[in-house]
């Protein structure tokens, strides 16, 4: 609702990621303390490429710890931003927990600083070509 009103030029959905880690029915390469998600794609949304790019420049740059985030199962707002006015890129940022969404969920606090590192490079980042 934010994204159709607003009508960004870019987007970026920060959530959770399950990991995968751990003995559990998901597969995928998710672990906790491998640095913070960036997501490629879920079965609701394939992120812009150009914005992924510049995610992934924005850890190198500043030496930020990242892992590339696809799942089989799932989804995240960033779809609902993609499809919004006449499309908006999209992007995400996600912190790989075990036993996500319950009362016992466990997320690394460095995955969590090195998201925080990331937004705030990617905030400050001029996008001439977009």
């Amino acid at each position: 609702m934010a994204a159709e009103r607003i009508r960004p030029d870019i987007g970026v959905a920060v959530d959770i990621s399950p990991a995968h880690d751990y003995p559990c029915d998901l597969e995928g390469s998710n672990a906790l303390d491998e640095g913070i998600g960036i997501k490629i794609c879920d079965p609701s949304v394939v992120c812009d490429e150009d914005v992924v790019a510049a995610m992934i420049g924005c850890c190198e740059e500043n030496k930020i710890k990242y892992q590339r985030e696809v799942i089989d199962q799932g989804g995240t707002d960033a779809s609902s931003m993609n499809l919004s006015g006449m499309g908006v890129r999209a992007g995400g940022i996600v912190v790989v927990t075990r036993y996500p969404h319950c009362q016992s969920a466990v997320a690394s606090k460095k995955d969590i600083e090195a998201g925080v590192d990331l937004i705030t490079a990617f905030s400050g980042k001029v996008f001439d070509s977009f």
